[in-house]
């Protein structure tokens, strides 16, 4: 494969690249809450009620340390849970893929619980945000 070719691919794979992101990027993203991770304890629910309004995608940000989320638990306002499990360790700063919810779409959340385990690097405390999308 010549020199140029070899370039046009990669400009083309970074316009493609450019493009996804800036289009999640401009999607508009609620913020539904936070919580600083603990080290007693492995689980925390973060209230988000029908003030909110209605979801169809969550997304997690993880400030701070590392953090690894084994599930996701979302209670509807109607009372039912789905369990989603994540199994992904985030690194200092990134965000996860976005988590389509099953059923109907726009629906009411009433809190989202999460399973984590965070390693211990000793640089402070960790965070994590959740984001949820009409």
């Amino acid at each position: 494969m010549t020199r140029s070719k070899i370039l046009a691919a990669a400009f083309g794979a970074l316009a493609v690249a450019a493009t996804s992101t800036a289009a999640l990027a401009t999607t508009a993203w609620d913020y539904l809450g936070s919580r600083q991770v603990n080290w007693l304890i492995d689980h925390d629910t973060i209230p988000v009620g029908i003030v909110q309004g209605t979801f169809d995608k969550l997304l997690l940000k993880v400030r701070g340390n590392g953090l690894f989320v084994y599930d996701l638990k979302v209670t509807y306002g109607n009372g039912s849970v789905q369990d989603i499990p994540v199994r992904f360790h985030f690194a200092q700063g990134t965000t996860s893929r976005v988590i389509a919810l099953a059923g109907p779409t726009n629906r009411i959340i009433r809190n989202v619980q999460i399973t984590y385990g965070k390693p211990y690097n000793g640089n402070g405390p960790t965070y994590v945000d959740i984001f949820g999308r009409h």
